[in-house]
């Protein structure tokens, strides 16, 4: 068994914890808003008509839509190195055309980011791309979760930057990957 199946956490438990902790974070009393764990407990396996459990089903998630509304916005802070490489060497350029040193093309980079700053099709769509490569479902992160918390509610910290021990290791990671090792 490795490490990763040695964790006898149930669904259950996994989502009381969370639902507990989320209404912490928040710093609202228990009996002010449902906990994911009440959402879940509410959700019984009694036999029920059609009717019933419908009802039943949109009451939970309701509550549960409730409780993902109130938790905090989220913070997405960057590591500073779109606004301190003017070449955009550090910068997220798949699929748009480079130059023999392997610099983005700033004028197809810049209609990425007026792209996603619009959100409109149309935008994408302009987009010029590199190599007769398309972009791979670019507008995915406008999309609204129906399921769980919206992903902008979801943080993780800011990438490594290339200048730091971390992005280096990385960097010789996707060599050592892309050389079969």
């Amino acid at each position: 068994m490795n490490q990763h199946n040695a964790w006898p956490v149930s669904r259950r438990k996994f989502l009381g914890q969370l639902g507990t902790g989320a209404a912490t974070a928040v710093g609202l009393g228990a009996l002010s808003l449902p906990t994911l764990q009440g959402v879940v407990e509410a959700a019984t396996a009694d036999p029920q008509t059609s009717n019933q459990r419908r009802k039943q089903c949109f009451h939970t998630r309701m509550r549960a839509a409730e409780l993902e509304h109130h938790l905090p916005v989220a913070s997405h802070p960057n590591n500073g190195e779109e606004e301190l490489y003017a070449n955009k060497i550090a910068s997220y350029s798949k699929g748009l055309p480079h130059n023999s040193l392997g610099e983005v093309d700033l004028a197809a980079y810049n209609q990425l980011i007026a792209a996603i700053t619009s959100g409109h099709p149309a935008d994408f769509e302009a987009i010029t791309l590199g190599l007769g490569r398309k972009l791979t479902n670019p507008q995915s992160g406008l999309a609204f979760d129906l399921e769980g918390p919206d992903s902008h509610q979801m943080a993780i910290p800011p990438a490594p930057t290339i200048t730091s021990a971390w992005g280096a290791g990385e960097m010789g990671r996707a060599l050592l990957d892309g050389a079969g090792a």
